[in-house]
């Protein structure tokens, strides 16, 4: 049975009345993207569509989200067969319905241009993927051009419609100013090269640009007394993320000397919450760092500082899957309990009574549980621990996180090395590239270690609403700057996609003025 034989929790007739009412409160940009996604359904449904390749580009605060909840709804109302994913499980899980691109697609984890997708026509992902009418991918500049590619073989050969993606409406949403593909001792032109907007397929997209930042026009008292700081905070933004800041010779920028940490960065974000045990306030506040050495640093050095709070140590039990017999012999269970990568918890899991850990798995991504959740320990037992979600819809909500067994990634090791442990680590800090996807209420940015690839600085600073809600620690030797690197060549692609790529159902009216926002983007 797939998941749409399944029966639904919502009334269409609800749901299209909730679309409707959201879709009121859309800017035109956005009532731009919702008529022309209904067209293509419309296309859909009597057989005449032969392109439904749509790219919603857009900076944070944009409302990216807020479009893709109201098609969601809408298409609930109309009952249109969706399916709403991202590369990373937090960022779909702010869609309705959300999971990652690996469950949705059948994408292996770790994955190359050689890789297949395991949905097979009589599979239930198959059948699933055979009977959506509509994907939305959001996140789409970590996504890998070859993920795309495979996605779009695979529905092609699903549907056998040798269309793009098989016929169906495909639906991208990102910000190419932000981090790109993530691949090993890959540098900046195999990383541009990785970008979605160098596929052969993005000539097939339709290019819609979101640039009302939604954040700074809220209807709250704070919002209105503050909207001018926040224009100012949103604008900076983005001439960060097109590099428009002028920088040194070394590509340092000044920044506000009000959010510059002059003082020790762990006490100017953590010590008033922990002096008051706030630790509601604390597990909403986070530094984000360049390395995850850094990470485990900072993370030790603020459990240390909660006092007396209830504490417990987990060990790992580790082992070996090796076809070398005397594997174990030459790496014996010290070496094994040292080792460390980005996507294990360590060996000894060092946890408090309200320490706010992050996930670094999925477990259950329709409730919520996945890769980057972060949540609050509330209680500890030998075999679970009970934990609370801090931020979103679900804050206050109880879960229990089991022991799992967890695997080394592919090549890091000559060996498989098996984790059986809490799929948590504390998350007082995290690295830049991890928290991509999140909305964080206050951030501490540690950047002594500058920041060593294209849009981290974008995505560290873009994490908070306003220049309130941020500190930034700074080097000595560059007090007050921060490194902003910039590849011009992906947001030139996506630019000159943009200027050469309008939608043929617009009026000229509308022509001209995307033109125009187009020209006081670049």
């Amino acid at each position: 049975m797939t998941e749409f034989e399944n029966e639904k929790p919502w009334d269409p007739v609800e749901e299209m009345a909730r679309g409707n009412a959201m879709r009121r409160d859309m800017y035109p940009a956005q009532e731009r993207v919702v008529s022309f996604v209904l067209k293509k359904i419309e296309e859909l449904k009597n057989g005449t569509l032969t392109n439904g390749c749509i790219f919603i580009d857009g900076p944070g605060g944009c409302g990216k989200t807020y479009t893709y909840r109201t098609l969601c709804y809408l298409m609930r109302g109309m009952e249109i067969k969706y399916k709403t994913s991202a590369w990373m499980g937090i960022a779909g899980n702010l869609m309705p319905d959300g999971r990652t691109m690996h469950k949705t697609f059948g994408l292996p984890f770790e994955m190359d241009s050689t890789s297949s997708s395991n949905a097979k026509p009589n599979s239930q992902t198959g059948k699933e993927l055979i009977e959506t009418q509509v994907f939305i991918v959001d996140e789409i500049s970590m996504v890998p051009k070859y993920a795309i590619e495979l996605i779009d073989r695979k529905l092609r050969e699903l549907t056998e419609i040798d269309l793009p993606f098989g016929g169906k409406i495909f639906i991208i949403g990102g910000d190419f100013r932000q981090i790109l593909p993530v691949e090993k001792k890959a540098g900046r032109n195999e990383l541009i090269a990785l970008s979605v907007v160098r596929s052969n397929l993005w000539e097939n997209f339709e290019v819609f640009r979101l640039a009302e930042n939604r954040r700074v026009v809220q209807n709250d008292e704070e919002s209105r007394t503050n909207r001018p700081v926040r224009e100012n905070f949103a604008q900076w933004l983005l001439k960060m993320g097109n590099g428009k800041i002028p920088a040194d010779k070394e590509g340092y920028i000044k920044i506000p000397d009000a959010v510059v940490s002059r003082r020790d960065l762990v006490e100017e974000v953590f010590g008033e919450c922990i002096a008051n045990k706030d630790f509601d306030l604390l597990s909403r506040r986070v530094i984000l760092t360049t390395t995850n050495e850094r990470v485990h640093e900072l993370n030790a050095r603020v459990l240390e500082l909660i006092g007396d709070e209830e504490e417990k140590i987990y060990l790992s039990v580790d082992t070996v899957d090796s076809n070398e017999p005397n594997t174990v012999i030459n790496y014996p269970p010290e070496f094994l309990h040292s080792y460390n990568e980005s996507g294990l918890p360590p060996h000894e899991l060092k946890l408090k009574v309200n320490s706010p850990v992050i996930l670094k798995r999925n477990l259950n991504p329709s409730t919520g549980l996945c890769n980057g959740t972060r949540l609050r320990v509330k209680c500890m037992h030998q075999h679970l621990i009970e934990c609370e979600f801090i931020i979103g819809e679900r804050t206050g909500q109880k879960v229990l996180i089991p022991r799992i067994t967890l695997t080394s990634g592919k090549g890091n090791l000559p060996f498989v090395l098996h984790r059986r442990q809490f799929p948590v680590t504390l998350c007082y800090a995290m690295t830049i590239n991890k928290s991509q996807g999140q909305t964080i209420d206050f951030a501490g940015l540690d950047l002594e270690t500058s920041v060593f690839s294209h849009g981290m600085a974008y995505v560290a600073f873009s994490r908070v609403r306003a220049w309130e809600y941020l500190r930034v620690k700074t080097s000595e030797e560059k007090q007050g700057k921060v490194k902003n690197i910039v590849w011009k060549e992906v947001l030139l692609a996506d630019d000159n996609q943009n200027q050469n790529q309008t939608s043929q159902n617009v009026s000229q009216t509308t022509r001209e003025e995307t033109q125009s926002q187009r020209s006081q983007e670049l």
